[in-house]
């Protein structure tokens, strides 16, 4: 009994290979989805862990006897590959070693998927807050839900857009956070009193913020034959900041920009000079994608990419520790040898 139990014996390596066993499940992890009950359901752990999703809530069911017996498993193989190890590699600490590698490879797949989520979203690590100047509006004057369309000479202007409902949108914004884009505006109004009971129909001279906004290069280059993806939709805020001037906010959300990929635009607008022309001052944007890869972000980028690398390097620097230490070995019975014969 004393001998199994010495076998079993937790070390560093052990719980670091047990560990990264629990962890790799997640790469393993399946969803999916019940047209019929409106329904997602989601497998970690080989069934051990289900969450369950239905009209945006969430709970969390645990098989525990699957989940003991996952964690067995792991802790027996854990112990089974650090015996392995320490037989073909010599080593008297490994766990140092293997440390220093998983240390050297979560470093380098950090700095890896915050660069791919730049690339993909226009942000490191989350979306930028709302434009600044929302926060300094002190009344707002109207707010418009605008459509780009061409007008009679074929030139796109912002137009009012009859089926944007603004509670609905709140509402939906409110339930999924990552589909939440102007309607975060609208959002943080509503939090601050600010927003008005019904939208304004009359568009008037802001039909003309379209034209502002494609000349000044902020809209986002698509990939060639998505020539449409400038075709705006979401909601104007005219409203006045803490400064009693007029301000007038745009956010919008543009067409494909590429397969399954599309922006959202905010700009801030001021009258400025003598005739109070409106100008555009400055804009924001980011990316999110609709039935693509949607919730990659960089944590999941740095995990999946971390637990891969970990998993393809684990043998290999095994093997080259071993064929190293053999090396050492050899060489310290070789000045061995000479020393005794001298």
């Amino acid at each position: 009994m004393k001998s199994i139990l010495k076998n079993i014996k937790p070390t560093g390596l052990v719980i670091m290979l047990f560990l990264l066993m629990l962890m790799f499940q997640l790469l393993f992890t399946i969803p999916t989805y019940h047209t019929i009950t409106d329904e997602s359901k989601t497998f970690i752990g080989f069934g051990s862990i289900t969450i369950i999703e239905k009209n945006y809530e969430k709970s969390i069911h645990i098989n525990w006897a699957i989940l003991i017996l996952n964690l067995l498993i792991c802790y027996l193989l854990a112990v089974i590959l650090y015996k392995v190890i320490t037989k073909v590699t010599h080593s008297q600490r490994p766990f140092l070693k293997y440390l220093l590698l998983v240390g050297i490879i979560i470093s380098m797949t950090f700095i890896f998927s915050i660069i791919v989520s730049k690339k993909l979203w226009n942000y490191y690590f989350k979306r930028p807050s709302i434009l600044s100047e929302v926060t300094e509006i002190v009344q707002v004057n109207f707010v418009i839900p605008i459509i780009t369309k061409p007008d009679n000479s074929g030139s796109y202007k912002f137009y009012f857009n009859p089926d944007y409902k603004i509670e609905e949108r709140i509402s939906w914004g409110e339930k999924d956070s990552y589909y939440c884009l102007e309607e975060r505006i609208l959002i943080y109004l509503k939090k601050k009193n600010l927003l008005p009971a019904n939208p304004e129909p009359e568009i008037g001279n802001l039909s003309n913020l379209f034209f502002l906004i494609s000349k000044s290069d902020f809209l986002v280059k698509p990939d060639e034959i998505y020539d449409d993806s400038d075709l705006l939709m979401g909601i104007i805020v005219d409203a006045i900041d803490k400064n009693n001037e007029r301000l007038i906010i745009v956010g919008a959300t543009s067409r494909q920009i590429s397969n399954d990929h599309y922006a959202y635009y905010e700009c801030v607008f001021r009258e400025l000079g003598t005739e109070n022309k409106i100008t555009f001052i400055r804009g924001q944007y980011f990316f999110y994608d609709s039935a693509g890869i949607e919730g990659l972000e960089w944590y999941v980028i740095w995990l999946v990419s971390s637990l891969w690398c970990i998993f393809i390097s684990f043998p290999i620097f095994t093997l080259i520790l071993a064929r190293y230490i053999k090396q050492q070995l050899k060489r310290k019975s070789v000045a061995n040898k000479i020393s005794s014969n001298v």
